[in-house]
C-alpha cells in the first residue's frame, strides 16, 4: 500500500509532523457524550453470557444476508434479539480485539508488549458487583500469561483442545454454576483456519474436490485460481456450519437449564476474514471484511429487531455494565449503546499492531474512511463507504484535504501521532514473550509463527 504520488506523500508528511509532538495517552478533555437511555433494558442481577467465534465474518450469517444456509441456529436466535447490522471490531486480531472489548479502551492504550494492561475489565467489574466470573476457551492467543484471566474467578484455558471439548466444559460449568448471578465467556476457535472438510456440511460445498484444497486449506494459504478460491470459501462455510451447530447446542443447554429468562446472551466474533477482496486472505488488515463482525444480543425483556447505528466491540463493556445497573466510567473509548441510535455515529478507530512487519490504523467518520499504513512504509488510503462499500476506489490522491482532516482527527483522538502510539505499545516485543514452549508451538500450528 503506497502513496501514489509525491504530492500525497507531502500531505502525509506535513500532517504527521504536526502530530509528532503529541503523546499516546487518552485525551483528557472529557469522555464519551452523556447517554440519555441505553438500548438494553436495565435489570439488576441478570446473568451475562458472551459466546464468541474466531474469524466469523458478519456476512456468513443468514441474518446478515448470506444465502448459503449455514447458520440456522444463529438466525433463529437472532429473530428474538437485537441484531446490530453495522457492528465492528476495533482490531482484526484476536488478542487486541478482546483486549478492547473487555476494557472499553482501544488496544494501543491497554495491550502493551503482548500483555493486557487494563486496570479494570468487564470481568473484574462484574466480580466486584458480586458476580461469579468464568471464561472457557481454547485460543492460544488468549493465554492467561498475557493477562486475559484478570477478573475471572475461573479461567479454563485449553491450549490444544477441539471446540467440542470447550462446548462440553461450558455445559458442565453451567450445570454447576451455583446460586449467584454469573458472567460467562465462552470462545470457540471455529471457523478459524485451517478450514477442514466437513462431511456433514457437504451440502454447502459447490466444488466437491479441488487439488490441494480437497480436504483442508492448511493454517495459511493463498491462491489466484478461481476454482480454488471457491473451494476455500466452501471449506470456510463448512466451519461456519460447525460453529452454528455448537452455538445451537449451547443455547439449547441454557434453555434447558432455565437460564434464558434471566440472562443476557451475546453472540459475536473477534474479527472477520478476507477471501481476496483486497488481494489477501484470512485477517489482520483494516478493510471492511476484516472489521465487520456479527453482534447479536438477546435480552429477556428486549425485542427482536435490527439496529442500524454503527457500534463497536469496544462498546460491549459499558453497554453490558449499564444493562445490569452498574455505573459506567466516563474515561472509556467505548460508550453505552443508546436508543435511539445517535444521528452521528461514534468515530471508528481500528488498530492492527500485532503483526511483526505490518501495522495499520484506520478512522471512519460518517461515510469517510482513512487507512493509514505505519509499516512497512507510511502511506494512506481514503474511501467513501457510502458510494464504495467494497473499498475499491482509493481517493487519497484525489482528495488530500480529506486525508489531512482525518489524520488530524485521528491524532486528536489518539493523543498524538497514530503510528507512534502503536510503536509505543509494541516496542518490538515478540509475540512469544512469556509463553512456554507448548504455547509457542500452538501459535505456530495456527499459522501465527513461521
Amino acid at each position: 500500500m503506497e502513496v501514489t504520488n509525491r504530492f500525497a506523500a507531502a500531505v502525509l508528511l506535513v500532517a504527521w509532523m504536526a502530530l509528532a509532538c503529541g503523546s499516546a495517552e487518552p485525551p483528557t478533555d472529557g469522555g464519551p457524550p452523556p447517554v440519555a437511555e441505553g438500548l438494553l433494558p436495565v435489570e439488576e442481577g441478570l446473568n451475562v453470557i458472551v459466546v464468541s467465534f474466531d474469524a466469523l465474518r458478519q456476512d456468513a450469517l443468514g441474518v446478515y444476508g448470506s444465502s448459503r444456509g449455514a447458520t440456522p441456529f444463529m438466525d433463529e436466535f437472532a429473530a428474538e434479539s437485537f441484531v446490530f447490522s453495522n457492528a465492528y471490531s476495533v482490531a482484526p486480531v484476536t488478542p487486541t480485539s478482546f483486549a478492547a472489548a473487555w476494557s472499553g479502551l482501544l488496544p494501543s492504550r491497554v495491550f502493551h508488549h503482548w500483555q493486557l494492561k487494563a486496570t479494570s475489565t468487564l470481568a473484574s467489574r462484574m466480580r466486584e458487583a458480586g458476580y461469579r466470573t468464568q471464561a472457557i476457551l481454547n485460543n492460544v492467543q488468549l493465554t492467561p500469561e498475557r493477562g486475559f484471566d484478570v477478573g475471572f474467578d475461573g479461567y479454563d484455558w485449553h491450549r490444544n483442545d477441539p471446540d467440542e471439548k470447550i462446548l462440553e466444559a461450558a455445559k458442565l460449568w453451567i450445570e454447576d454454576r451455583g446460586d449467584r448471578p454469573f458472567f460467562l465467556w465462552v470462545h470457540f476457535l471455529a471457523p478459524h483456519a485451517p478450514y477442514q472438510y466437513r462431511p456433514e456440511a457437504a451440502h454447502l460445498y459447490r466444488e466437491t474436490e479441488v487439488g490441494r484444497f480437497s480436504k483442508t486449506t492448511g493454517v495459511t494459504f493463498e491462491t489466484s485460481d478461481p476454482a480454488e478460491l471457491v473451494r476455500v470459501q466452501d471449506l470456510y462455510f463448512g466451519e461456519v456450519w460447525m460453529a452454528d451447530r455448537i452455538f445451537g447446542d449451547l443455547v439449547g443447554h441454557l434453555k434447558d437449564a432455565g437460564l434464558l429468562d434471566s440472562s443476557i446472551v451475546v453472540l459475536t466474533s473477534d474479527h472477520g476474514e478476507e477471501f481476496a477482496e483486497h488481494g489477501g486472505f484470512q485477517h489482520g488488515r483494516l478493510y471492511e471484511e476484516h472489521l465487520r463482525v456479527p453482534l447479536i444480543i438477546r435480552h429477556p425483556k428486549g425485542e427482536g429487531r435490527v439496529v442500524e447505528g454503527r457500534v463497536r466491540n469496544v462498546d460491549l463493556m459499558p453497554t453490558l455494565l449499564h444493562a445490569i445497573g452498574e455505573p459506567v466510567a466516563d474515561a472509556l473509548d467505548g460508550r453505552v449503546i443508546e436508543v435511539p441510535a445517535s444521528e452521528e455515529p461514534p468515530p471508528l478507530i481500528a488498530i492492527s499492531m500485532t503483526g511483526a512487519e505490518e501495522r495499520w490504523v484506520s478512522l471512519s467518520t460518517s461515510s469517510r474512511k482513512l487507512i493509514l499504513t505505519c509499516m512497512p512504509e507510511r502511506g494512506a488510503e481514503l474511501y467513501d463507504l457510502a458510494s464504495d462499500p467494497a473499498e475499491l476506489d482509493d481517493l487519497a490522491t484525489a482528495d488530500p484535504r480529506s486525508v489531512r482532516e482525518l489524520l488530524t482527527t485521528l491524532g486528536t483522538l489518539l493523543g498524538g501521532d497514530p503510528c507512534t502510539a502503536i510503536q509505543e505499545a509494541v516496542r518490538g516485543t515478540a509475540q512469544t514473550v512469556g509463553l512456554d514452549p507448548e504455547s509457542v508451538e500452538a501459535l505456530r500450528a495456527l499459522g501465527y509463527l513461521n
